[in-house]
Order: structure tokens, then C-alpha cells, then sequence
């Protein structure tokens, strides 16, 4: 029976003792699609790219009426199984391994499936503020160049404040002054006509560095294949995956400003930035801007806007 399995997958046919129960997304036979639930799928990578959560799809899912395969309401925790299924992107597994390319259509390229995976393995942080783990410290130290460390939250006098992770926390910045600024910054740079523009042209631009990224994966496939000594085998391969992981980091972005530039097509930029959660706020910051909060003017200096630096994000 194993082999019998394990043959179908390698052939990129599903597994028969898994489709007793319909995979979400699929007809019974699991390659067909099933239109509507494939729309929802292809709306919750988006979704996560966008900066939302399984809690928050599994939400959606459920006012839209779907149900698991069990013909039960969705969790956070079922919706995550659905999405990290690698037969999201078109691949079969078999024995916690990629086997086979699938003969069915995927519902989501393997970059983005891969990218989202490892960001939502190192999703440490919670959202509690706009620009925290986004902005970086701009405090200049003896040898001159910038502190970089990114902020964090805290409290100063009572209030909720930024403050910098390193050891002598050289900044503290109340984070409603700070947020004030930086949201109307984005808004005004979302509402120009020609940024909306480049930002529904962003897909343009990916097939160069999808032929980039096929080229370094080819490369990375010789360099396994060599005889390297172990000892040597990191050296060797860390530089290429690193490149690899920017180039998707790349690609995600790009898809990220595109996907904005499409809401912005039906919505002010004010519309869209009031019905978007703060996951999703903090993502179109980080698509957009480069925030620097420099140290604190002098004791009772009144708030000084020049002290957080924004600039686009090339």
C-alpha cells in the first residue's frame, strides 16, 4: 500500500487515502478546482501578504460560508494546514519531502508560498504599534555612523513611547506624535497619481529577477552536488541561499505594492488606509517608506517633526 502511495506522488498524483476527505479548494479527485473556494484561497495568500492573519481568514472563511472538511467552522489552526499544504504550489510530498511537481494547477507561485512560510515562522513580535520593528534608531554614535538597531515600545511619563532596543536606549519618542506624522506621510505619497501608477506596474519588473532567482537555484543544485567537505559545505552554500532569500523578499514586496496600487484604484488612499488592520498598515509602511527616528532634542524641546527622517522605499 505504501508503495502503491508513494508511486502516485512521485507521479504528482494525490495520495487516494487522503481524498476521503475533499482538500479545501478541490474537488473530490483533488486536482479540479473548485472555483469559489479556489478564489478564497488565492484572496488569503494575498491577504497574508498584505499583513493579515489565519484568525482573520478564518473569519472571512466563515461568514462566507465555508466549512472544513470535516463540515465544521474554521480555526486559525485548520486554515494554517490548508495554507501551508505544499500542494498549494503545485508540489506533492511524501514523507516530509517535496517529491514530484503536481499535475494540478497551483493556487499560489512557490516564491510567495515560501516566503510567507518563513515569515510566519519568525512572526515574533505582536502588532501593538504602527512602526515597531519597522523604524530604525538614528542616533549617531562616536565613530558616525547610525545607531540602526529598531525601535520598540515602551512608556514614557505614562504614555506610550518608541524607544530603541539597544543597550543605552538612546531614544524615547511618544508613539501617538510619531504615527501622526508617518501616517500622514504615507497617505500623501499613496494619493500621488504617479506613485499609484508605478505601484499597479510593479509586476513589470518581476521577470528579470525571476530569471535571476531560477539561475541561482540552478546554481545552488550544482554546489550541493559537488563533493564540498562538510566542513565547508555552509560556506559555500550560505552566500547563494542568502541572495535567494533577498530576491524572493524581492518579489513579495513587488507583489505587496501591486496589490496596494489595485486597492487604490477603487479607494482614496484615505478610504483604504482606515479599512486596513494595523498588520496591514505596518506592511504597506514597510512597502512604501524608510523610517528613521533620530535621539531626543533637549529636555522640554517641543515635539520635533524633523527628528523622524522618511523616505520612500526605492
Amino acid at each position: 500500500m505504501k508503495a502503491a502511495s508513494r508511486d502516485r506522488r512521485e507521479r504528482g498524483l494525490p495520495s487516494t487515502a487522503r481524498l476521503r476527505l475533499r482538500p479545501f479548494g478541490y474537488e473530490l479527485d483533488g486536482i479540479t478546482h473548485r472555483p469559489a473556494e479556489a478564489a478564497a484561497l488565492r484572496e488569503a495568500y494575498d491577504a497574508l501578504i498584505v499583513g493579515s492573519d489565519f484568525v482573520e481568514i478564518a473569519n472571512r472563511w466563515n461568514r462566507a460560508g465555508f466549512r472544513n472538511a470535516f463540515e465544521q467552522p474554521w480555526t486559525a489552526g485548520a486554515v494554517s494546514g490548508v495554507i501551508w499544504n505544499p500542494r498549494q504550489m503545485g508540489k506533492v510530498a511524501y514523507g516530509g519531502r517535496i517529491v514530484a511537481d503536481a499535475v494540478w494547477e497551483p493556487m499560489v507561485d512557490e516564491i510567495t508560498w515560501r516566503v510567507i512560510r518563513a515569515r510566519s515562522k519568525h512572526r515574533a513580535i505582536p502588532a501593538r504599534s504602527l512602526l515597531g520593528h519597522i523604524a530604525t534608531c538614528g542616533k549617531v554614535l562616536e565613530d558616525g555612523t547610525a545607531c540602526g538597531r529598531v525601535v520598540s515600545t515602551g512608556r514614557q511619563n505614562g504614555r506610550p513611547a518608541y524607544r530603541c532596543l539597544g543597550p543605552t536606549q538612546h531614544l524615547t519618542r511618544r508613539t501617538d506624535l510619531v504615527d501622526a506624522q508617518v501616517t500622514k506621510w504615507v497617505l500623501a505619497r499613496l494619493a500621488r497619481p504617479s506613485v499609484q501608477t508605478r505601484l499597479t506596474e510593479g509586476d513589470r519588473a518581476l521577470a528579470a529577477t525571476h530569471a535571476q532567482l531560477a539561475r541561482l537555484r540552478a546554481r545552488e543544485l550544482v554546489e550541493e552536488g559537488t563533493a564540498v567537505p562538510p566542513a565547508d559545505f555552509g560556506e559555500v552554500l550560505a552566500p547563494i541561499r542568502a541572495e535567494i532569500r533577498e530576491l524572493e523578499e524581492r518579489v513579495v514586496r513587488t507583489r505587496l505594492r501591486t496589490l496596494i496600487g489595485r486597492q487604490l484604484v477603487s479607494q482614496t488612499a484615505t478610504e483604504a488606509w482606515d479599512g486596513w488592520s494595523i498588520l496591514e498598515r505596518r506592511q504597506v509602511i514597510g512597502a512604501v517608506a524608510v523610517i528613521t527616528i533620530a535621539s531626543n532634542p533637549p529636555a522640554r524641546t517641543p515635539y520635533c517633526a524633523k527628528a523622524v527622517k522618511i523616505l520612500p522605499r526605492r
